[in-house]
């Protein structure tokens, strides 16, 4: 699993000396390196208790959403929406790694979860979409300040440049 993403580093070394064929190099790389790790987690899963089940099957949603979201992305990579998505699912991703490594192996003696308990299973299910929710929120708020402070930006610079700058008058 680790040798796909050190691959997925050597394609994103190596792509800008390709061009645009490169860059899809590089998205394939993404997109099978997330695929596969998605496969891993739930193919390892027959045999343990439900609430590890219930977590590491989330990790390979949240994967496959990732790697959906970088097919998207391969054929609209002008695409803010899609950017900020994945932004956004790359960091879910990565929370709900550590999320899961607090609940499944908890690193406090005393505050153990229990692994058969479906309760606990469906605490885990909130926690993960309350996770994404926070991450949802914080990225659009990065969004609209970026937003704003860049739109404001723009528009400064184009009412104080000459006006052979905006291509109203033609050069000689």
């Amino acid at each position: 699993m680790y040798f796909l993403f050190f691959f997925t580093g050597i394609c994103d070394l190596i792509s800008p000396c390709y061009g645009k064929t490169g860059r899809t190099v590089s998205y394939m790389s993404y997109i099978s390196a997330y695929m596969l790790e998605s496969a891993l987690f739930y193919g390892h899963l027959h045999g343990r208790p439900i609430l590890d089940m219930q977590c590491h099957m989330l990790i390979s949603y949240s994967g496959l959403a990732v790697s959906a979201n970088l097919v998207y992305l391969l054929y609209n990579p002008l695409s803010i929406v899609a950017s900020v998505l994945y932004c956004c699912l790359l960091v879910l991703h990565g929370l709900w790694f550590c999320e899961v490594g607090f609940i499944v192996l908890s690193p406090f003696p005393n505050k153990m979860w229990k692994l058969d308990s479906v309760a606990h299973a469906m605490l885990a299910n909130v926690f993960f979409c309350w996770t994404f929710i926070g991450v949802a929120v914080v990225m659009s708020v990065i969004a609209m300040l970026t937003d704003k402070f860049c739109s404001r930006r723009i528009a400064r610079d184009i009412s104080t440049r000459p006006l052979e700058m905006n291509g109203l008058l033609d050069s000689e």
